[in-house]
């Protein structure tokens, strides 16, 4: 929480000697398990540094729950937990022509499951990287380059450090695509599914390939329980149009599980020559509407993407297109 005070002139106020002030911070987290109080750090513009002053405490009811304060200073706060951590080691390569080597200087980025939290690291010249993830949880990894993306992997952290059997690939062209999704702690599984120009259907019965037809793979499954995340990488792009599309498993489901995928956080983020498109759905989940077409992009015979439409449709299956011959695109 940025607080700042000014008075009628512009100039700067806190909170005077002895003065101090009660802060409420929402809850924003994908650990579901909470603490009842959580320290309190306050960011020192003079130094740099996050200092810990006191505590709050969680109140509320979710899902507005919230943790409560006391501060003696207008400053940057922070109510947060720090990262008790293991490192994981790796490697990065290029894969052209069946020739194989390191890829230097990509950045490998870190993003939490089952915690909220994110690190980074660089790789050395030989491809190699150490990166840092929380103890005990569940992360992902992904490296980027310019606008060339590696595949994205899961990872089951313990109590010790720990390498990774396989080199990320990075690709070897500025044709990449990446799109990941994520959600909340309800429904407890989505099924995410990309579907090509040729009508081949990605999902998690079917993950694909990265290295052969159809050079897309759902590299990420959701393992269940919620939240996420399910990422898809695409390293050579065909001629014709993708559609990205979600099936809401216990929509219309008699059952406990009933709950409606409009109602839950979902985010699905398109990713290309390093821009990102966000999409999110509209609250029209009716019945067993339970699939929701999210987007389409066109890709012309020279690798542009000539067109991202949003669709954000509810409909009782994925809102396709006629499917046209496997074609791959060259960039002159």
């Amino acid at each position: 929480m940025n607080i700042g005070l000014t008075d009628a002139n512009g100039q700067r106020l806190n909170l005077g000697a002895g003065r101090s002030a009660s802060i409420r911070i929402a809850v924003s987290s994908r650990n579901t398990n909470l603490p009842s109080t959580i320290p309190l750090f306050f960011f020192d513009e003079n130094t740099g540094f996050w200092i810990q002053q006191g505590t709050a405490s969680l109140a509320g009811v979710a899902p507005n729950q919230y943790y409560e304060g006391t501060i003696s200073r207008i400053s940057v706060w922070n109510a947060d937990k720090e990262l008790e951590t293991v490192f994981v080691s790796g490697c990065v390569v290029t894969s052209a022509n069946g020739v194989t080597n390191r890829a230097a200087n990509v950045r490998i980025s870190s993003d939490g499951i089952d915690y909220s939290g994110a690190t980074s690291a660089l790789t050395n010249g030989e491809g190699n990287f150490t990166i840092a993830v929380k103890r005990n949880a569940r992360s992902i990894l992904q490296g980027v380059r310019g606008a060339q993306i590696t595949n994205s992997v899961s990872l089951e952290a313990s109590d010790g450090n720990f390498a990774l059997p396989n080199c990320l690939l990075l690709s070897d062209s500025s044709n990449t695509v990446s799109i990941k999704m994520t959600w909340g702690a309800m429904p407890s599984a989505l099924n995410s599914m990309l579907f090509t120009p040729d009508g081949t259907r990605i999902d998690y019965r079917d993950t694909g390939f990265l290295t052969g037809n159809p050079f897309a793979s759902m590299d990420v499954v959701d393992g269940g329980g919620g939240f996420g995340p399910e990422v898809f990488t695409i390293t050579r792009l065909m001629v014709g149009t993708y559609t990205f599309a979600v099936f809401n498993v216990f929509s219309g489901n008699n059952s406990a599980h009933i709950y409606s995928a409009s109602s839950t956080p979902i985010r699905v983020e398109l990713q290309r020559s390093g821009i990102t498109s966000v999409f999110m759905p509209s609250p029209q989940e009716l019945g067993f509407n339970n699939w929701w077409t999210a987007f389409r992009f066109t890709v012309d015979a020279q690798c542009n993407i000539t067109a991202i439409t949003t669709i954000n449709s509810w409909d009782f299956g994925p809102s396709l297109i006629n499917s046209v011959p496997r074609q791959y695109c060259v960039r002159p």
